[in-house]
């Protein structure tokens, strides 16, 4: 902590995706995650924030990643471009019972060609924000997500953004657009929890477990791909039976395209 500003930096062991399996031996390929984050928050109402996330494998820890001030991105370039670096920035704002949220996280950004060429497929980015109010006991949220094409994914296979066969990036994917809402109630020893959810993805570079270099083409337009629409609704309630025990009770209905619930 340095006042109003913080560093804050993680350097973890992953799991590859694919395992090579040869005389009954799995070959673990090494991966490995690394992120850094600058903080701003010149009150406990407000927080702005900037970091890199780098995934990279194939050897052993890099050096280069445990210094926690540097640049990652021009450090991967320098290391010939092998490994997966994003780079994000978002802020939290708490004001008159309202806690509002924006994300950013982009991957292989063409400045050149973001206003040019806005549907090339290196303008790899994804936005998330929303706001919470809270009123008495309870809590109203609405979110609103979108991720282009081909994001999370990468050319090498222990390059992908992801841990054990899970993504790490948002849950459905990529090349979707979402809007979610959801209410929370407590009442006493018992909770309430409402969540619905409208999901729009197309099916071309909607995985993180696609290799980039397979697309199609150069071009990647929103939706692209045969289109999937969901609705999901969900219900949950849990009762507070002491504070180590606790039960859970729910019910998730979906929608998908013209298929019945």
């Amino acid at each position: 902590n340095f006042g109003k500003i913080s560093l804050q930096f993680l350097h973890a062991t992953l799991i590859p995706d694919g395992i090579d399996t040869l005389y009954f031996y799995k070959n673990y390929d090494d991966k490995y995650f690394v992120t850094h984050k600058i903080n701003w928050s010149p009150n406990s109402n407000f927080e702005l924030f900037i970091g890199e996330h780098i995934v990279y494998g194939s050897r052993s820890v890099d050096p280069n990643y445990l210094l926690p001030h540097t640049f990652y991105r021009i450090t991967e370039h320098r290391l010939n471009d092998r490994d997966n670096a994003l780079i994000y920035s978002g802020l939290n704002w708490k004001f008159h019972h309202n806690n509002f949220y924006f994300n950013f996280i982009f991957d292989e950004l063409v400045p050149a060609e973001f206003f040019a060429n806005p549907n090339d497929w290196r303008n790899k980015y994804a936005i998330q924000m929303g706001n919470s109010l809270k009123f008495n006991d309870a809590k109203a949220t609405i979110e609103f997500v979108a991720v282009r094409p081909w994001m999370y994914t990468h050319k090498a296979l222990p390059n992908k953004f992801s841990h054990n066969q899970v993504g790490l990036g948002f849950t459905n994917g990529s090349n979707l657009m979402q809007i979610s809402t959801e209410l929370n109630y407590e009442f006493n020893d018992f909770s309430f929890d409402t969540n619905c959810i409208y999901l729009k993805q197309g099916g071309i570079g909607n995985d993180f477990s696609i290799n980039y270099n397979d697309r199609p083409d150069d071009v990647a337009v929103w939706f692209a791909g045969e289109i999937t629409e969901k609705i999901i609704l969900q219900q949950t309630v849990n009762w507070l039976i002491n504070k180590n025990q606790k039960i859970k009770c729910g019910l998730a209905k979906k929608f998908l395209d013209e298929d019945d619930l």
